[in-house]
């Protein structure tokens, strides 16, 4: 008696799946390098805007997590009622 055994999707079957992902990862690199370009040059925007700490501070921070919970809601919300992988083109 053998156990269960898992079938191996086929080459048609798993392109869609890689090139999903390596989209998504792609986009990840993206915004990592944005953030980490942010912080690199954040001396030189802060002088040049003549920011205060405080107000750096929250452009770094405060504005990225409020427009995650604005964006991340509706988005959300589409990917529960739509079809996932156009929200995610879109």
């Amino acid at each position: 008696m053998t156990g269960p055994t898992l079938a191996r999707p086929s080459d048609r079957q798993a392109a869609p799946a890689l090139k999903g992902v390596a989209v998504l990862v792609l986009v990840g690199l993206y915004v990592y390098s944005d953030r980490l370009l942010i912080s690199l040059q954040g001396e030189d925007i802060r002088r040049a805007l003549d920011l205060s700490d405080l107000q750096f501070g929250l452009i770094q921070g405060a504005s990225v997590a409020l427009f995650s919970a604005v964006v991340g809601y509706p988005v959300g919300w589409m990917a529960d009622r739509f079809d996932p992988r156009r929200v995610l083109a879109a």
